[in-house]
């Protein structure tokens, strides 16, 4: 017996392109889906070391030790890292991501799959 799932995934970009704010700052919340992210970049634009810090957190919960995935990972002048950290991680519905740039200067975007 095969099971039948009337699920839908789309496509999409989560975090559009856009440089990282320098306080904890939701990015992007699943509403009545879920969703898998399947890349996420962050590239320094500046000739100084920043650094990235990024959250998967809960519904309703705030950021915090407890749900902080990437932890002010160094990113170099001009360097592009694709954070393989954040694949394949789920949001659930209401969920968010977070991040917090150490500076201004560092560029994010995510893009993943909405499943309803």
């Amino acid at each position: 017996n095969r099971l039948r799932s009337n699920m839908a995934t789309t496509v999409k970009q989560l975090v559009p392109p856009k440089v990282a704010e320098t306080s904890v700052t939701s990015q992007y919340s699943p509403s009545l889906v879920k969703a898998i992210i399947d890349k996420a970049t962050v590239t320094n634009t500046t000739s100084g070391n920043l650094a990235l810090s990024v959250y998967l957190v809960d519904a309703y919960e705030p950021p915090g030790d407890s749900n902080l995935i990437v932890k002010q990972r160094a990113i170099a002048p001009s360097e592009c890292y694709t954070l393989p950290e954040l694949v394949g991680q789920v949001i659930e519905s209401a969920g968010y991501i977070a991040t917090l740039a150490s500076g201004t200067g560092l560029t994010i975007m995510f893009s993943g799959r909405e499943i309803s």
